[in-house]
């Protein structure tokens, strides 16, 4: 049992790495606990996934992050039991670690609201290995169809929110201007992007400006309202 430490981050993203900083600044000994070695910037995932910009973008190590700050430390590990009463945590490799304070910082996984069948074949976008996951999915996707002239590529993107629209968007651009370069026009006639909502418009939490800007974009991009759900 290691209780050296005054506080416990449990979490790299935005949340748990400026908590790190700003009590690391104040001379507070912090660990640090993520299971991957970097942050990733999860705004710009969509344009990963659509082969738009590389890894190496939305990604940055941790450690460097702390440059400086000797009083906090960084630990690659996966957190499998917190016991919040006790203010500990063990890690997958049976390594416990105390603290007077935990930060729990862990962030969000999917979900897909037990639709069936969405678990297995979609491909959700939280994080850079989703991101990678799907951008190769897209490109064996075009490379079936450009070997089957009768074969469609079809996208459809789930979710008429910011990193919905932004996905749609991103892969109408790529139809548009980068299939026909590099593969050819006919295989982009043959690629459809499908935005599908349970409500009847995109960003739906933002201004009636926005959304209409969004949905105008789209439009012209060639992204289609999929069964009607996004219904422009």
């Amino acid at each position: 049992m290691d209780d050296s430490y005054q506080v416990i981050v449990v979490g790299g993203g935005f949340a748990g790495k400026t908590a790190a900083e700003e009590l690391g600044r104040k001379g507070v000994r912090v660990l640090l606990l993520d299971a991957n070695n970097y942050q990733q910037f999860q705004p710009l995932l969509y344009q990963v996934a659509a082969s738009q910009i590389g890894v190496s973008t939305v990604t940055r190590p941790l450690r460097s992050e702390f440059r400086g700050i000797n009083s906090v430390r960084v630990l690659t590990a996966e957190v499998t039991n917190i016991d919040a009463a006790n203010r500990t945590v063990t890690t997958a490799d049976g390594s416990s670690y105390r603290a007077q304070a935990l930060v729990i910082a862990t962030g969000a996984v999917p979900n897909f609201f037990n639709t069936p069948g969405a678990d297995e074949h979609a491909y959700p976008l939280y994080s850079v290995a989703d991101a990678t996951r799907l951008s190769a999915a897209i490109t064996a996707v075009l490379d079936e169809a450009d070997r089957e002239p009768g074969v469609d590529a079809d996208v459809i993107v789930v979710g008429g929110g910011p990193t919905g629209v932004e996905t749609a968007g991103a892969l109408a651009e790529n139809v548009k201007y980068l299939v026909p370069k590099y593969f050819s026009p006919e295989l982009a006639a043959r690629c459809h992007v499908h935005l599908v909502d349970m409500v009847p418009n995109v960003l739906a939490a933002f201004s009636a400006k926005s959304q209409a800007y969004a949905r105008d974009r789209l439009t012209k991009l060639g992204v289609q309202a999929a069964h009607g759900y996004c219904g422009w």
